[in-house]
């Protein structure tokens, strides 16, 4: 007997599973970001150590912090130059979305005035029709 594959709990399942895959994936990541950060400071001291004068492995201009909760100057300053341009996006969005707005209220008046006008000029057409009869009779 075939029992019903209820969707909901096999969703939820699956879901809980994912959730779980990615927890773990996140501790490790912790914890490799934490391996390299004091893979350099151990690095450093074997080499003080030796005695040796031994040339560190240079460091990158900016390297990236990998967990700090507090931004730097510099992040700030590019998140509010972000939030600027944002802005100006918005307000350059807001504009064009108002001449489109405009440009579909002036094409509606101008089919508007077309259809008056071709009923203005079938009148004109009738007239001019029934006084040529006129003049005829």
């Amino acid at each position: 007997m075939i029992k019903k594959i209820r969707l909901l709990p096999l969703s939820i399942a699956i879901m809980s599973l994912i959730l779980g895959v990615r927890i773990v994936d996140f501790s490790f990541g912790v914890k490799e970001a934490l391996a390299q950060t004091a893979a350099p400071k151990q690095q450093s001291k074997l080499v003080e150590k030796a005695g040796k004068k031994v040339k560190k492995p240079a460091r990158k201009a900016k390297s990236p912090r990998l967990l700090s909760s507090m931004p730097t100057r510099e992040e700030i300053e590019y998140l509010e130059k972000l939030s600027q341009r944002r802005q100006q996006l918005d307000r350059r969005a807001r504009a064009l979305n108002d001449r489109e707005r405009l440009l579909k209220a002036l094409e509606l008046r101008i089919t508007e005035r077309t259809n008056t006008l071709r009923k203005i000029e079938q009148t004109i057409n009738a007239a001019l029709k029934r006084h040529d009869l006129m003049k005829k009779a």
